[in-house]
């Protein structure tokens, strides 16, 4: 019998998807101006006019944002909000509904869907039934809504050149802003440790910030080279993508002072990273799917690839499965059971 799997298509762009609202001016050394809290305003969803069926047919997905939500796997496409079922490796399209930006990042919060649009700022998204996703709310952002971590009622939301904002979503359907911080580069991720938030801030490295009240105070940076663009936390070690410079592992036992345990390049740049316990898996960009050992105290080897027709952008792990955004052919499923041979199981290959 088939597999019948639902899935969830918001709107995204290619790459970052979406640049800050004020970029600095590297040639002058001019820094955007800081916002503070009260910039951040909920709001509630704007009126859209409904997609033209032409609008509708090049709503054509890219493979940037993913998740899975329960029997749900939510994915970016390049506009709109499509609900469609999977049996085998057809998709069924089930519903839809517009949205007013390109989603570049998702995370589910308190039960909520939160996506990422860039200038359009936070999409708060209520999938109780998956047939008719409704849009609650939307969080204006001033530097643009990049990427999102999130865990309990915690929420960081990467604004590229403005840096990033420390949100609170206790009521998950306002999330409110209780801190911001502005970056030296382009904060593209970010990820919190405990009171400790890392930022990948581009070329100026990861920047290591302290919770303290309601501020973030800036009290350290790393700087292993190449341009960093994603990181996670797993058993004590921070990993982080960055670009041409490969893949580095810090060790983070004492979070203020994180020690450098490798710096490997690989063969293409370093676009994503997500890790269990055994295994790291990266977003190897022309390189494909990347999967390696993480052993203790030794350099992560490479013990499985999966070659993809275009360049890998995002990982998500599922489990055994891993949800790659690979450009513009869009989503792939992977099967990861077995490390060394990744399988792509979605799309299926194209019938004779």
């Amino acid at each position: 019998m088939k597999s019948r799997v639902s899935l969830l298509v918001l709107s995204s762009l290619i790459g970052l998807g979406c640049g800050a609202a004020l970029p600095r001016d590297p040639s002058k050394g001019a820094l955007t101006p800081s916002f503070g809290v009260a910039a951040y305003v909920s709001t509630a969803p704007p009126r859209l006019t409904p997609s033209s069926p032409e609008a509708a047919a090049a709503n054509k997905p890219r493979g940037d944002a993913a998740l899975r939500k329960g029997e749900l796997v939510l994915r970016g496409s390049t506009a709109g909000l499509v609900v469609v079922e999977l049996e085998g490796t057809e998709a069924l399209e089930r519903s839809s509904v517009d949205l007013p930006g390109a989603t570049s990042d998702l995370a589910l919060v308190g039960g909520l869907v939160y996506a990422a649009q860039g200038p359009a700022g936070l999409a708060v998204i209520d999938l109780a039934d998956p047939t008719s996703p409704v849009t609650v709310s939307f969080l204006d952002t001033p530097g643009g809504c990049v990427r999102l971590w999130a865990s309990g009622h915690d929420v960081v939301v990467a604004e590229g050149s403005l840096g990033l904002a420390l949100l609170d979503a206790s009521d998950a359907r306002a999330p409110r802003a209780t801190a911001t911080w502005r970056g030296r580069d382009y904060v593209r991720h970010a990820v919190a440790y405990g009171q400790f938030i890392y930022a990948a801030d581009g070329r100026a490295g990861i920047a290591i910030l302290e919770r303290r009240g309601e501020r973030l105070q800036e009290i350290g940076r790393l700087e292993p080279g190449g341009d960093a663009r994603a990181l996670f936390v797993q058993d004590e070690r921070l990993l982080a993508a960055l670009g041409g410079a490969g893949l580095a592992v810090f060790d983070v036992q004492a979070p203020a002072h994180p020690a450098l345990l490798s710096l490997q390049k690989l063969k293409d740049a370093a676009r994503d990273v997500e890790a269990d316990e055994r295994n790291v898996f990266v977003a190897g960009g022309d390189a494909g799917l990347l999967i390696l050992e993480l052993a203790a105290e030794k350099r992560p080897a490479i013990v499985g690839t999966l070659p993809t027709p275009t360049p890998v952008n995002r990982v998500r792990l599922d489990g055994h499965r891993v949800l790659v955004g690979a450009d513009s052919t869009g989503l792939l499923v992977v099967d990861v059971s077995d490390r060394a041979h990744p399988r792509q199981i979605y799309p299926g290959p194209d019938p004779e």
